[in-house]
Parts: C-alpha cells; sequence; structure tokens
C-alpha cells in the first residue's frame, strides 16, 4: 500500500478556528478522516492542530468528532505526551463533568482517559500526588457521575463504562492509589458496589483498581478494617447453595451471613473478576494481621466451599495459596514457613 502524503493536511489546520461553523465542521471531518494514519503526529507537531482540536472537545456539534480524532492519535506515546502537556487531561474530564457535551462525546472523553492512563506519565498526569489540586477533584466529581449511572443501562447505553478502565491503569501508579484510598474523598467506598453490576466492563476495571490498591501494604490495615469493603469484596464470591458448617455462620460478616441464611441471589461474574477479587484476598494475607482478620470473618469456609465449584485453574491455585496462609498456625509460621510478602507494584503491567 502506497504511504499517504500527510503534509497538505498543513494547510488545513488554520479552518479549525474559522468562525463559520461549515468551514470548521469540514476541518475536523477531514482530520478524522485522516486521524489513524501513522505519522500524523509528526506532520502535526510543529502546527497548533492539537491545541484547536482540544478547544473543539467544547463544542455541542464538534465536540465528539475532535474528541475521536485526538482518541485515535492518542494511541502513540509521543502524541499522549503532548496532550498531557496542551491540558488535555483537564478537558476530558470537563466534558465528563459538565453535563453540555452529547453522550459520544462523553464517551470518546472516557476513551481519550484510557488511552492516556496506559502509561506512568499519564496515569500521574491524571492522578496528581496533590489530593486537594483542582484536577483530583474533578476525577472525583468523574467518579460520582460513573456510580450514579443507572444499573439497567446495557454496556452499549453507558458512556461512561471505560472509566473504570482508568481507573485500574491510574492504582497502577502511588498517587492513584493515594487518590482512591483517601479517607475524604471515599473514592474507592463509591466504586465498591460497582462489583454488583451486570456490567462486567464496569466489573472488570473496579476489581482490577481493588487488587491494585491492595497490593500496597500502607493501606491494609485500613482496608481490612472496614467491614463495608471487606464484605463488597468477598460477597461476589459467595454462593447462597455453599456447604458452610452451622458452628462456622456466625464469623461471617453480616452481610455474608444474611446472604447465605436467606439463599439471597447469587453475584455471576466471570473468572476474571473472581481472580482479581480472589487475588486481592491473596494481597492482604500477605502479612499476619490480614490472616487474623481473615480467620475472624471465616473467609477459610467460603474459599473451601467456592474451590468445590470452581472450575478456573488460576483461580484455583489462588484460593490454594489463601487457605494454605489461612491454615498455618503463627507459631508454625514464626519457625517453619517462609516470609509472605505483597509483590512490588512494578510487576504490574498497565492495561
Amino acid at each position: 500500500m502506497a504511504e499517504v502524503d500527510l503534509k497538505p493536511l498543513l494547510e488545513v489546520v488554520e479552518m479549525l478556528r474559522d468562525q463559520r461553523p461549515a468551514v470548521k465542521g469540514q476541518a475536523v471531518d477531514i482530520f478524522l478522516a485522516y486521524s489513524t494514519q501513522p505519522g500524523l503526529y509528526d506532520v502535526l507537531k510543529e502546527s497548533k492542530a492539537i491545541v484547536y482540536l482540544l478547544h473543539l472537545f467544547y463544542d455541542k456539534e464538534l465536540g465528539h468528532k475532535a474528541l475521536s480524532t485526538i482518541v485515535n492519535m492518542s494511541t502513540t506515546e509521543a502524541c499522549a505526551t503532548a496532550l498531557i502537556k496542551f491540558g488535555a487531561v483537564e478537558r476530558a474530564l470537563d466534558v465528563i463533568n459538565k453535563g453540555e457535551s452529547s453522550a459520544e462525546a462523553v464517551e470518546k472523553a472516557t476513551m481519550l482517559l484510557v488511552n492516556l492512563s496506559t502509561t506512568e506519565e499519564g496515569a500521574k498526569a491524571i492522578a496528581p500526588t496533590d489530593i486537594n489540586s483542582p484536577k483530583s477533584a474533578k476525577l472525583s466529581q468523574a467518579v460520582q457521575k460513573y456510580v450514579e449511572v443507572p444499573a439497567g443501562k446495557r454496556d452499549d447505553e453507558d458512556n461512561l463504562r471505560y472509566l473504570s478502565h482508568v481507573l485500574s491503569n491510574i492504582t497502577q501508579v502511588e498517587s492513584g492509589r493515594k487518590l482512591l484510598m483517601n479517607e475524604d474523598l471515599r473514592i474507592l467506598p463509591r466504586l465498591m458496589p460497582e462489583l454488583f453490576r451486570k456490567s462486567e466492563e464496569r466489573r472488570k476495571g473496579i476489581a482490577g483498581a481493588v487488587k491494585n490498591c491492595c497490593f500496597d501494604a500502607d493501606y491494609h490495615e485500613q482496608l481490612l478494617n472496614d467491614v463495608d469493603f471487606m464484605s463488597q469484596l468477598l460477597l461476589p464470591l459467595v454462593a447462597s447453595d455453599f456447604g458452610i458448617r452451622e458452628e462456622e455462620v456466625d464469623k461471617l460478616l453480616p452481610l455474608i451471613k444474611e446472604r447465605w441464611e436467606t439463599a439471597g441471589s447469587d453475584v455471576d461474574i466471570s473468572a476474571d473478576v473472581r481472580l482479581s477479587l480472589l487475588e486481592s484476598i491473596a494481597l492482604l494475607t500477605s502479612g499476619r494481621l490480614g490472616r487474623d482478620k481473615m480467620r475472624e470473618m471465616g473467609v477459610y469456609p467460603i474459599l473451601r466451599e467456592l474451590d468445590l465449584q470452581e472450575e478456573d485453574s488460576d483461580c484455583k491455585d489462588v484460593i490454594l495459596t489463601v487457605v494454605e496462609r489461612l491454615v498455618i498456625l503463627e507459631e508454625e509460621e514464626a519457625s517453619d514457613a517462609p516470609q509472605l510478602e505483597a509483590p512490588k507494584i512494578e510487576e504490574l503491567a498497565m492495561e
């Protein structure tokens, strides 16, 4: 296939700021048509095309097309870096939060944040170290918009569904975990009910974010002492037909005990989501506090029964790891068993 000559597009750049809507729209259509072409950013980087397209994010008629163009271009690292520099993160969050953009524009804004969050630089740009910064407040506001989407919407009707992957990605850096774990912002508590949604897209992303937060041992005590968090972490793994013995029931957390005793409806989750939740439990049991707390909460019989029904080999491996930790007496652990440490965050890969 012959290489496309993209240099003539430089003559179209100034049309993006033309006051005539038809001319401006024509220019956006041209850039959108070529936005997947390799090398487009290299041709445009010395021009103001990127800046002009970013300014069009708020345009009610052209915003979704400008966003689509930038989403396509943002897959290259050089372009993503430039977009961060020119304030694309803030503009994307504004599109989500202000309620003046089309549903399509909002969806494209979340897709842009997904692309930008796949690098460490981008993740840090979305989740700044300053919890009190305007950008942190904008992300918290976007999360509130995300959790307020009616539960009955299908994935193809949910224009914020991709935000779950943004949250999963940004928690792979320290500032992202700090943001979700901040007790004043309460972002993680707001996200935990998403594990019970019908949307696999939402469940998978939020389960990933939860696991990433559990990688950080500094937050283990906070998480383990949060009854609501632990209940919502364990509940999707519980089936109403589990053969939990009567003498084991009293140890269960109230919400889980209620599910088992009333034979409430089970949460049908995929193996990928179960694996993330089980890996979260494994990380929390890497320290003695976690193992003590899990024993107090009656986690062992839950995992024992889950293992009997589980068909996924990766899930079964993690269950075995956690069960082995829970049945080891701490006195034996001190003398015979190896020290258990949480995996380092460097082992994570951006998704």
